[in-house]
């Protein structure tokens, strides 16, 4: 078994979490992950983002990777948003990256999807290292019109980041959702770990594919020779 990497911050136990438990369950409960966690600050790294300073980001997760990780078979990063610097901080490091377009392109294909809603933080919607390469594969992908956006970040950074989930958040979450697939998406593509949470026992019309969770999965398989 190989021996993954998880960098990031407060998801780094999420992603661990989903790693353990799918290797667990496919070695009918005989084994464990091999894992090596490291979580940053997540106040630091999220301060760094909004300021723009994405080297400053790429060269901490790169000297952590290099160094604490130094064992790891390979490393993912328990972040959508950090995949923005994913190649940065492999080229850093002299380790391989897991990037989540890597798991999300191929899934999506496989499901047959033509037009997908993405939501996460204003990173993620709109700086284009998250949409480009699925569009790059024929996947039409929409984000929500800018006071969505709006209120889909802030709600990512000052409520689902310390994990508080309200209702009225949820509802106003769904509407939005309800909003792209009025718009002609298919399925619905959380580009954020902490929305996953807010929405785990929503009910909804189209599919939502969580990004974190497949990340995750895809690492775990690649752990196990799958």
């Amino acid at each position: 078994m190989k021996t993954i990497g998880v960098l990031g911050t407060v998801s780094v136990m999420d992603y661990a979490r989903v790693i353990n438990d799918i290797v667990n369950t496919r070695s009918c409960g005989t084994h464990s992950a091999k894992l090596i966690t490291v979580s940053c600050d997540m106040q630091e790294i999220s301060d760094l983002q909004h300021n723009g300073e994405w080297d400053r980001v790429a060269l901490k997760y790169g000297s952590l990777a290099k160094k604490v990780l130094a064992s790891a078979d390979f490393v993912v990063l328990a972040s959508n948003t950090a995949n923005k610097i994913a190649q940065d901080i492999a080229q850093i490091s002299g380790k391989e990256i897991l990037r989540i377009d890597e798991v999300l392109v191929p899934y999506l294909q496989n499901a047959n999807i033509k037009k997908i809603g993405l939501l996460g933080k204003n990173f993620v919607m709109r700086d284009g290292f998250y949409a480009e390469p699925i569009i790059q594969a024929g996947i039409e992908v929409i984000v929500p019109d800018k006071a969505d956006c709006y209120y889909v970040h802030n709600s990512i950074c000052d409520e689902l980041g310390v994990r508080q989930y309200h209702e009225d958040t949820k509802r106003a979450f769904v509407a939005i959702m309800e909003r792209l697939c009025e718009n002609g998406a298919e399925a619905i593509l959380l580009g954020s770990v902490e929305i996953g949470g807010l929405l785990q026992d929503v009910v909804f019309d189209m599919p939502i594919y969580n990004g974190a969770f497949l990340h995750a999965r895809a690492a775990a398989y690649k752990a196990i020779g799958e």
